[in-house]
């Protein structure tokens, strides 16, 4: 159950990650550049706290921030920072989370409201996940993380169905809806 859970936290953050990674980039930068983390012009000032965490982390990896694209970037934007950023970039990214169809479901809208509190719960699962912690009581249990992911990921327009079938191809531990 760790293993699968684990795998599963990690495919969410990937996914939403690269999401906003693609959204943000392309609004924020110049047309057919990749330039908005480089370019202090052009990033907003609600991205400074989040880009000055991740090139501390950058430069404890020795890296260099200043050849590194946005997904390169992003990728050392920690899980609570991407929440952060899906708050912060609400007007920027709530569209994706707008009512539609997805594999012949009906998915409500959801809010940013709604998104806070599932990002934070699936934070805090993801950290006991990490830590080798079990659920406990005060958290969602698994099911409703689970269903939090695959709404979210649905959203996104991320079938969790085909890279699920790789984990747990039985379904046993990630029982999914859509």
């Amino acid at each position: 159950e760790h293993q699968a859970m684990f795998l599963l936290f990690n495919i969410f953050e990937t996914a939403i990650r690269s999401k906003a990674a693609i959204v943000l980039s392309e609004k924020y930068s110049s047309c057919n550049e990749d330039n908005w983390l480089h370019d202090a012009s052009l990033t907003p000032s609600k991205m400074l706290h989040i880009l000055h965490k991740a090139k501390g982390i950058i430069g404890e990896d020795h890296e260099e921030i200043n050849t590194m694209d946005t997904f390169q970037i992003f990728d050392y934007i920690l899980l609570g920072g991407l929440k952060t950023l899906y708050i912060d970039f609400w007007g920027d990214l709530s569209h994706l989370f707008e009512e539609k169809t997805y594999k012949g479901h009906l998915l409500k809208k959801l809010g940013k409201k709604t998104i806070t509190i599932m990002l934070e719960a699936i934070r805090k699962s993801r950290n006991d996940n990490a830590h080798h912690k079990p659920f406990h009581s005060s958290r969602k249990r698994r099911h409703e993380i689970v269903a939090d992911i695959e709404l979210i990921l649905a959203h996104l327009g991320f079938n969790l169905d085909d890279a699920i079938n790789n984990i747990d191809p039985q379904h046993k531990i990630i029982k999914l809806v859509y």
